[in-house]
């Protein structure tokens, strides 16, 4: 298959995607995103998404099959740690309209998956327009929220997606699955994730990706979530990080 070094380039400046290994080689031929491992004179495909959306969620998911904790940063101390650490997948859960793009960015350059937790960004308000903001003015690959609507529309940006869910007593256990069908998310947080019984009732009752976060302060509280079912765990402490 011949393959245009300057066709390459232009394409791949379109799409702001996690950069591949170094071995590998990335094209657009049409809708579809190839990875290539060069071996030689002979080139075989091993990856191929029709959407950018279908990509990252693939990235994802590897990424947490081989380390099942995602890093929580609130502060510049913790973007610091998670610089240093091997975790590929970061929450942001701080910052503001003035400095969120940069903290983004620092992240992007170590190669990390990187998420911004608009109901924690300080400047923005509840509005969709945050979304189409962070879009075109950061380098995130995802949005973290609690507000349904906001997930819909970073959705329908072609951003992944998280929908955080505080599961504090039955009615907000039973008012999930109407959430989720309004939003439509690629993963759902649940918090605290301290509860394996509830993260197992979740992972029962739905039917994507379950994040536990909050709470989970040592590996002890990590194990007994991923046992429950979740399929990755979300903490803000370098020590679950290590999991």
């Amino acid at each position: 298959m011949r393959i245009e070094k300057r066709k390459i380039a232009d394409e791949l400046a379109k799409i702001p995607l996690p950069k591949p290994p170094s071995d590998y080689i990335c094209f657009l031929p049409e809708t579809v995103l190839y990875w290539m491992r060069l071996d030689g004179l002979r080139e075989a495909p091993v990856r191929a998404c029709r959407a950018r959306g279908d990509y990252m969620k693939n990235w994802l998911l590897a990424s947490i099959e081989k380390k099942p904790s995602i890093a929580g940063i609130k502060d510049d101390a913790g973007l610091q740690l998670v610089l240093e650490s091997d975790c590929k997948i970061v929450f942001i859960l701080y910052g503001d309209i003035m400095n969120i793009a940069s903290i983004v960015k620092t992240l992007k350059e170590h190669g990390k998956m990187v998420f911004i937790n608009v109901d924690l960004i300080d400047g923005f308000s509840n509005k969709d327009i945050v979304v189409h903001f962070l879009k075109n003015n950061t380098e995130t690959d995802g949005i973290l929220s609690a507000k349904a609507s906001i997930i819909k529309v970073a959705k329908a940006q072609g951003l992944f997606t998280v929908h955080r869910f505080f599961v504090i007593d039955s009615f907000s256990y039973n008012n999930l699955a109407k959430q989720i069908e309004i939003s439509q998310p690629d993963c759902v947080e649940i918090m605290p994730g301290c509860m394996p019984k509830v993260i197992g009732w979740v992972v029962d009752q739905v039917s994507i990706p379950v994040i536990a976060g909050g709470l989970v302060c040592d590996r002890e509280d990590a194990e007994a979530a991923l046992k429950a079912g979740a399929t990755a765990v979300s903490s803000t402490n370098p020590i679950v990080w290590a999991l």
